[in-house]
């Protein structure tokens, strides 16, 4: 992750919300490269409502939440 995505996710963080800590799931996952910094394309589903709320799965229990 390039200091450009870490300049969105890092303000996202200190929302301390389960919505901004959502969404900056989504910016991480989306910026997942392989060995040779290639875009790897990450969806926890195909349907990408799901992978949204799939996302906000995660940030739940980051945040230790239900």
């Amino acid at each position: 992750m390039n200091e450009q995505d870490r300049d969105f996710i890092t303000p996202l963080m200190q929302e301390n919300t389960v919505e901004s800590w959502a969404e900056a799931v989504c910016i991480a996952i989306a910026q997942l490269k392989d060995k040779d910094v290639k875009a790897l394309q990450v969806f926890l589903s195909d349907d990408y409502a799901e992978h949204i709320r799939l996302c906000g799965q995660i940030a739940k229990s980051l945040r230790g939440e239900k």
